[in-house]
């Protein structure tokens, strides 16, 4: 019965180790927009200087932002 359970697990680890050899072909991500909404006065402040300071900028995803007076 210890041979038998032995050898599954054997196959079954090599079976396993062998399927990670196979890739597969990665092609270039879409670009993707992002809407971010954000409230006049005080706390649309943040996302104004986020924005403003450039650390949003990426080839993949292109943000759209909108200040809306109320909720």
């Amino acid at each position: 019965m210890k041979r038998y359970i032995l050898t599954a697990l054997i196959i079954g680890v090599t079976l396993s180790l062998g399927a990670q050899g196979i890739r597969e072909e990665v092609s270039a991500p879409e670009r993707r927009t992002v809407s971010i909404a954000a409230l006049q006065g005080p706390t649309g402040f943040g996302l104004a200087r986020v924005l403003d300071s450039g650390a949003v900028e990426s080839e993949i995803v292109e943000f759209d932002s909108r200040v809306l007076p109320a909720p």
